[in-house]
């Protein structure tokens, strides 16, 4: 009878860990998600941010290695984007 109760308490625990385990996957997931969409937009300071977000969730994570690369390569990229939109709009300004 020990052994019943021991062995279902156990699966019990393991269950709440493994959803617990996603619910933060998900959350890292997710904010990759809505950062490309508003990169898809053209809202490259949203997807910025959202990406830095999503970033900080994958470590914490520790073991999602290849989205975390992603990630940076997005940071990254993104920030040359923005550099480069900021130089632009000082350019066009200054013509006028």
């Amino acid at each position: 009878m020990f052994i019943i109760v021991s062995v279902s308490v156990l699966l019990i625990v393991l269950f709440f860990l493994r959803v617990l385990f996603y619910s933060k996957k998900n959350i890292s997931e997710k904010s990759f998600s809505i950062a490309l969409q508003s990169e898809n937009n053209g809202e490259y300071e949203d997807a910025l941010l959202n990406y830095e977000i999503a970033l900080v969730q994958v470590k914490k994570m520790k073991h999602h290695k290849d989205l975390k690369s992603k990630i940076l390569e997005k940071i990254k990229v993104l920030h040359t984007v923005i550099q480069y939109q900021k130089n632009l709009f000082n350019v066009n300004k200054n013509a006028y």
